[in-house]
């Protein structure tokens, strides 16, 4: 009965393999391993290569991970860039600093009301 050689495959061909290649690699060794049909040397080949295919998924599936991260991010720089009711708000400064600070009133004496012994103004 002749086997398909899948599993003996070069290990830099698994790392150019989609995910549904992986999977489908996954599926067939875990099919030959149950099978019980494989020799020891066959079995731990397939083995061997169920675990290169496993590891390849893992590395597609952080990759496509990171990209959704770095999407829903620039989403939301997006959304609150449109967002800002006016231009040159402190949303896009640093933590903990103002990129516009307050306005400083000066405070003037004179203009102070001015209060006598009894505490109420006098005009």
């Amino acid at each position: 009965m002749e086997k398909s050689n899948k599993h003996s495959s070069s290990p830099g061909a698994v790392d150019e393999l989609g995910f549904d290649s992986v999977i489908d690699g996954l599926r067939e060794a875990v099919t030959q391993l149950e099978a019980g049909q494989l020799s020891l040397e066959e079995a731990l080949r397939v083995y061997e290569h169920g675990v290169a295919l496993a590891r390849r998924g893992h590395t597609v599936l952080d990759s496509a991970e990171r990209r959704v991260e770095l999407l829903v991010r620039a989403d939301a720089r997006a959304d609150g860039a449109s967002a800002r009711a006016t231009p040159g708000s402190d949303d896009d400064a640093l933590p903990g600093q103002r990129r516009n600070p307050p306005a400083v009133i000066p405070f003037d004496e004179d203009d102070a009301p001015q209060r006598h012994g009894s505490g109420e103004d006098l005009e």
